[in-house]
């Protein structure tokens, strides 16, 4: 799901969504551990301005910008928590965004901020089939599955991206 996801922002819907949350468009960034934390702080003061609550913010990366946030001083040394954060290298929260890094982002490398439930996506289960396994100790669940994905109205404002090289 999670590349249906980016293909929808990024491609499908892309035009759609408010030119002032797509940073960096025309130039993207090189990301680095030096810069990561000002783009993700970017991020977010892009969604509070079309006023979305940072409650409802997440903020999805993949793992070469989970790596710089790690190694980034802005985001460690500023935090009662950075011996925690460096120990046990679990990122959790950035400004009150939780961070979740996905591999559906390793080819297009942006950083993906938006509101929970942005992307509105419709599953259709139809021709199911269950069949036990031979030696009757595990069942299988066969189905078909047909979906769909959109970005309806205002839910266009509560998606940023930042673009990076």
């Amino acid at each position: 799901m999670d590349d249906l996801v980016v293909t929808q922002i990024l491609t499908t819907q892309i035009a759609s969504i408010p030119a002032a949350n797509k940073l960096d468009s025309g130039a993207p960034i090189t990301l680095s551990s030096s810069n990561v934390y000002t783009a993700v702080i970017n991020l977010r003061k892009a969604l509070i301005k079309k006023n979305v609550k940072v409650k409802n913010m997440r903020l999805f990366v993949n793992a070469n910008a989970e790596a710089f946030l790690l190694q980034s001083t802005q985001f460690t040394s500023g935090s009662n928590d950075a011996f925690n954060v460096v120990r046990t290298g679990f990122i959790g929260m950035i400004a009150g965004v939780p961070v979740f890094v996905t591999n559906a982002l390793d080819t297009s490398n942006e950083m993906i901020m938006m509101a929970e439930g942005a992307v509105n996506c419709v599953v259709q289960v139809s021709d199911t089939k269950v069949t036990e396994g031979t030696d009757g100790f595990y069942t299988n669940v066969l189905a078909q599955m047909i979906w769909g994905m959109k970005i309806f109205g205002e839910n266009l404002n509560s998606i940023a991206v930042q673009y990076c090289v």
